[in-house]
């Protein structure tokens, strides 16, 4: 099965107005939600799971497959980006089964642990100020465990590791970038490497010992690179 958004279509109503030349743009009126879809490889057909008013911004299968984690807004407001909340849904009803957190502040790090035990994302200052760290939630439910808050650096992206006991995360520090190792039960960081690219390029052996990346330096175009 495939999960991806997608934004309601037009109403009959609007589209015979459109058809008939009326284009006026009604701000925060009619407003399109974004819905939850799960599409089945084998037949092609695709379900529509949320019926909810959200916009949703992120998703992440849990590794049952019975559940997903998604970062939802209110509204598709432009005022609401920054209102944003963890929840978990049901896949087969798509029914909002639990809150895991108000205090999302970011996109980009919505990732389930392997185990199914947590999940990963970038928590922000109740106050909603522009700043983030990474934080870890329990799946079930119960308080957040901030990981990062104090690190002098800026997560980009990151990875669970196989064992669920680590995160992976590319990270800007100063004017270099870096890729860090996360112990997510102390929150101590490691580092494997320096790195210089401007895109997220790398993945882990299936048992997580070795990483491959991609490099480059001031003198030398991207090329693959492995670190242990």
């Amino acid at each position: 099965m495939i999960a991806f958004v997608a934004r309601d279509q037009p109403t009959r109503d609007e589209q015979e107005k459109s058809a008939a030349g009326y284009d006026a743009l009604e701000v925060g009126r009619h407003l399109k939600y974004s819905r939850l879809w799960i599409s089945t490889v084998s037949d092609r057909k695709a379900v529509q799971v949320t019926k909810q008013d959200f916009e949703i911004y992120e998703l992440a299968w849990s590794p049952k497959g019975d559940e997903l984690a998604l970062v939802v807004a209110p509204t598709p407001r432009a005022e609401d980006s920054l209102n944003l909340s963890l929840i978990v849904v049901n896949r087969s009803t798509g029914e909002d089964t639990r809150i895991l957190s108000k205090l999302v502040n970011l996109t980009g790090a919505l990732r389930w642990s392997p185990d199914g035990h947590l999940i990963s994302f970038y928590e922000g200052p109740p106050t909603k100020e522009y700043a983030a760290w990474v934080s870890v939630v329990p799946a079930g439910g119960g308080p957040s465990s901030p990981l990062l808050k104090d690190y002098a650096g800026s997560v980009l992206r990151l990875e669970w590791m196989p064992d669920s006991k680590h995160l992976m995360a590319q990270s800007v520090e100063g004017t270099h970038q870096v890729l860090l190792n996360i112990d997510v039960r102390t929150g101590d960081t490691r580092k494997l490497t320096d790195i210089v690219h401007s895109q997220w390029n790398a993945g882990f052996s299936t048992n997580g010992n070795t990483t491959a990346y991609f490099s480059q330096s001031a003198g030398s175009p991207t090329r693959a690179t492995s670190v242990t």
